[in-house]
């Protein structure tokens, strides 16, 4: 039994349906307003954190239709790739969160085998995504709606990539990318595989805490709580590990191997050669910030991809207590 809140819904969305507000119109001399989301990837079942944001887009398509405007607001599927593959593949294996999500949406046990296949389970994630926008009242165009695998999206895909090109605003280079020598390309980020789960990625910002040596060189040790220093007592290297020089606007500086190319790829320099950590134990370096030195001793437990790490002392500060002026 539906509530009375859903029964107007209900009748609302069925005259917008019926009366077309959803698809676009040319009309000589009206303003235009394109408006477009990102299209989900074919790799799970939409939850309400993705509704949250194509309602952002929603409404402000239904604001620039209110004031008059020609709105175009289509929505697809992004079926290419390796979201689609990666649900097939957990249909084959019969994953339980994607087995109880299938029933929970109605799918037969024998329609299930159907789906270990990249295109049809593209296409059925696109049949249940277009269904949820429906419901939740989104005016997307119905004519408009697509998968990235279609035919006529590519061969518009491939006019617009030739249009850029002509135009000179196409560069192509060398990237880094994940690949497997037996599987090729993978996925290694939860985000591009299930978006039922949210994804995962995030960029971390480590700081770069310089320990000057006596001898001019300068051990970099890398921390997400660079307000810790005042309270430094001594560094922690792993001993069987090799540092690495690096050589920025004439200053040496020591790091693992690790972080060092993350400072070429980001600011530039140069690499030096390879240093024993176990050179480094025992020397002393100076305290950033606080003054004073502390020296490196050996742990194995420290981390090699980040360099030296440091222990901290804090002396607890006493309360002042009395009355307010």
């Amino acid at each position: 039994m539906t509530s009375e809140i859903e029964q107007r819904e209900l009748l609302w969305q069925a005259r917008w349906k019926e009366a077309g507000l959803a698809r676009a119109h040319a009309v000589p001399g009206r303003p235009k307003h394109f408006q477009i989301f990102a299209y989900p990837g074919a790799s799970g079942f939409l939850h309400l954190g993705h509704m949250r944001g194509y309602t952002y887009a929603d409404l402000v398509a239904r604001f620039h239709r209110m004031a008059g405007q020609q709105v175009f607001f289509p929505a697809g599927i992004h079926a290419s790739g390796l979201p689609a593959i990666v649900f097939a593949n957990r249909v084959a294996r019969r994953d339980p969160d994607v087995l109880d999500g299938l029933r929970e949406r109605g799918v037969p046990d024998a329609e299930v085998p159907h789906l270990e296949d990249p295109e049809r389970a593209a296409r059925f994630l696109g049949q249940t995504y277009w269904k949820i926008w429906e419901r939740f009242g989104l005016l997307l165009d119905p004519e408009a709606y697509l998968l990235t695998t279609d035919p006529d999206y590519q061969r518009f895909i491939r006019w617009q990539f030739l249009r850029l090109q002509e135009r000179g605003l196409l560069v192509q280079k060398p990237h880094y990318a994940p690949f497997c020598h037996r599987s090729g390309p993978v996925s290694v980020d939860s985000s591009e595989t299930d978006i039922a789960r949210g994804g995962d990625a995030e960029i971390i910002t480590y700081v770069a805490v310089p320990f000057p040596l006596e001898d001019g060189r300068t051990l970099l040790a890398a921390t997400l709580r660079p307000e810790t220093v005042y309270g430094v007592t001594n560094l922690w290297v792993a001993p069987d590990s090799t540092l690495k020089e690096w050589h920025h606007e004439g200053r040496r500086y020591l790091t693992s191997a690790t972080a060092v190319r993350k400072f070429l790829d980001q600011v530039g320099g140069t690499e030096g050669p390879p240093v024993p950590a176990s050179n480094l134990l025992g020397r002393e370096v100076t305290i950033p910030l606080a003054g004073g030195r502390c020296r490196s001793w050996p742990a194995r437990s420290s981390t090699r991809t980040w360099g030296p790490e440091w222990s901290c002392r804090f002396r607890p500060t006493p309360l002042r207590t009395g009355s307010r002026p």
